[in-house]
């Protein structure tokens, strides 16, 4: 089964819609939760939606973005959250903004990662 590990939505919807169609998605692992996410991956998702909210919190207070370390902070919870969801996969789809954490779990257990660049430059 393949589980897809997305920080930003970027286009991952539309993957994980194309593999929940083959009967091919396991866990669709995002860092935040949107109301705009297909029905049908509903059941597959998994969201950290209390780190997600901090963020948005911190934004409307001091207007502007985090500070590198809270950045890092969030980041850090992130992967471990994602990690700790990760159960049986045979290949996780990622994108660069995750860790070589992800990556060095991925190689210990023998999971296949395809870490994808979705902008024009990478």
């Amino acid at each position: 089964m393949i589980s897809i590990v997305a920080q930003g939505k970027f286009h991952s919807e539309n993957i994980a819609k194309a593999l929940k169609n083959k009967n091919l998605l396991n866990k669709y692992i995002l860092f935040y939760y949107s109301r705009l996410i297909d029905k049908s991956l509903i059941k597959n998702t998994y969201c950290t939606n209390l780190l997600f909210l901090f963020y948005k919190i911190y934004i409307k207070i001091f207007r502007k973005d985090p500070p590198q370390f809270l950045n890092w902070y969030l980041k850090r919870n992130f992967e471990n959250y994602a990690l700790s969801k990760v159960t049986d996969e045979k290949i996780l789809h990622v994108w660069p903004d995750c860790s070589d954490k992800i990556a060095n779990y991925c190689k210990k257990n023998s999971i296949i990662t395809i870490c994808e660049a979705s902008s024009a430059h990478p």
